[in-house]
């Protein structure tokens, strides 16, 4: 019996011990990843981007498999996207819609967005129940100064505006599924562009997942590329965190195998 008690004190100390060491491992882990991920994440952002610049691809989303790993890319080339401080109304008006947006929602807000970059709107004055700001738009986020709150069922704005994009018109080879489909239609045909030209900017996302785990780390880093061919592109806004992969919105068919280059690539994460 005493042999039995002192057995389970000694259990009883060292359990502790074992948690503390297994939770200090798993940390440390983690730490690693995080700090490979954050080193690495820019550079293989360029390296994509100088891949895909004048490029027409069969998705935007690719999908690797390392390992334990599972990574997810996705290139955005900036001329695919509507320019919030270039677009007229019909086409801003076009943007809103293919967020979601009903007709008239579309192009109260369409009215909302000129009102606010504008210093001197001659248009029609929207109800305005914000500040405008009377310059250009510095930041996409500045649109959820006048979006309606709540959700919408066409997808985020990033996915249908840019502050990059300088020109009335969208490269339909560069739009993403939701923004064609509406620029598609024979009222808004005069602002697309048929060919796969292709913007100094990019939006590149990268996102790491564990086999089986829907968290882990993120990447959103647009880049610009104006320099000459084979010159490494600059950063100009870089978010890494980490996220849920419910956040990046991977459609459930569309995605496409990491391509052979792009695979090696990934090794080194």
């Amino acid at each position: 019996m005493a042999t039995l008690v002192f057995i389970l004190l000694i259990a009883a100390a060292v359990t502790p011990l074992a948690i503390v060491s297994r939770t200090r491992i798993l940390s440390s882990s983690y730490n690693i990843r995080k700090v490979a991920f954050e080193f690495l994440a820019p550079d293989l952002s360029r390296l994509i981007s100088l891949g895909y610049h004048n490029k027409t691809l069969l998705s935007p989303w690719q999908r690797c498999e390392q390992g334990d790993r599972v990574l997810y890319i996705h290139h955005q080339d900036q001329n695919g996207l509507i320019g919030l401080n270039s677009a007229s109304g019909d086409l801003l008006r076009a943007g809103f819609v293919a967020m979601g947006y009903d007709d008239s929602q579309a192009q109260m807000l369409s009215l909302r967005a000129q009102h606010y970059r504008e210093p001197e709107f001659s248009g029609e004055k929207p109800e305005a129940d914000f500040d405008p700001k009377r310059a250009p738009f510095e930041n996409l986020a500045e649109i959820g100064d006048f979006l309606p709150v709540g959700p919408v069922k066409g997808g985020p704005a990033n996915a249908v505006f840019s502050v990059y994009n300088r020109t009335d018109s969208v490269s339909l080879a560069k739009a993403p599924p939701a923004l064609k489909q509406q620029l598609l239609k024979p009222e808004n045909a005069v602002f697309l562009i048929e060919g796969a030209s292709s913007s100094m900017f990019a939006l590149v996302t990268l996102a790491e997942f564990k086999a089986g785990q829907s968290q882990g780390f993120q990447s959103r880093i647009m880049l610009d590329n104006s320099f000459e061919d084979g010159k490494i592109p600059k950063i100009v806004e870089k978010e890494i965190g980490f996220g849920d992969l419910m956040d990046l919105r991977v459609p459930n068919s569309g995605t496409i195998p990491c391509e052979a280059p792009v695979q090696q690539l990934i090794g080194l994460l």
